[in-house]
């Protein structure tokens, strides 16, 4: 009877001892995962958002016989021809999701925050893929209409993408978006500082 009991208690600890390093694993994994979509997320802000938005500035400051060919063709150089999509890395946790070890978290908070942060990341990916949608389609339909690349006076009387950077507040609703992700980001990866 000893030795069975002994052996039981072996094996308990051992598996208790294997799950903690495993969920040790995920959580590292799914903190190396959120700093790689906090760089992402700030080269994808620099290199289209801020542009969008200095774009959208630009048109709403202007009237729209006043707008400049320079500056138009300045901000075409970011906002036209940008192909850029959005793409979060979600593979920690997804792995740590059908792992069974979310239970066996003992900081509630930190397993909240982290549910939040990609459900948040799913809704932001969501969002700019449409918003990459429409913008491809008004840049086909905007090419179709002259048939060739638009002349300088095609672009003057009709700014490209005018419709979604002047009515439509796609440039603010995605810099909302960026900055409810990177704080979402940031506030998941201060508990896990706090808790290294």
């Amino acid at each position: 009877m000893l030795g069975v009991a002994i052996t039981l208690s072996a094996s308990y600890w051992l598996t208790k001892r294997s799950e903690k390093n495993d969920t040790t694993l995920f959580l590292n994994s799914i903190k190396l995962e959120i700093e790689e979509n906090i760089r992402m997320l700030d080269h994808l802000n620099r290199v289209l958002l801020q542009p969008a938005k200095k774009y959208s500035d630009y048109l709403m400051s202007n009237d729209k016989n006043s707008l400049n060919l320079d500056s138009l063709k300045y901000y075409m150089q970011w906002t036209v021809y940008d192909g850029s999509s959005l793409t979060f890395k979600t593979n920690a946790f997804d792995m740590f999701k059908t792992s069974g070890n979310m239970r066996l978290v003992e900081n509630k908070e930190l397993l909240l925050s982290i549910w939040d942060l990609y459900a948040l990341l799913v809704e932001t990916k969501g969002f700019f893929d449409k918003s990459s949608e429409m913008k491809t389609e008004e840049i086909r339909k905007y090419m179709f209409a002259y048939g060739r690349f638009p002349s300088d006076e095609d672009i003057l009387k009709n700014p490209p993408l005018y419709d979604i950077y002047f009515n439509m507040p796609i440039p603010y609703v995605q810099i909302n978006l960026y900055n409810r992700a990177m704080t979402s980001l940031q506030k998941a990866l201060s508990f896990f500082v706090e808790n290294e």
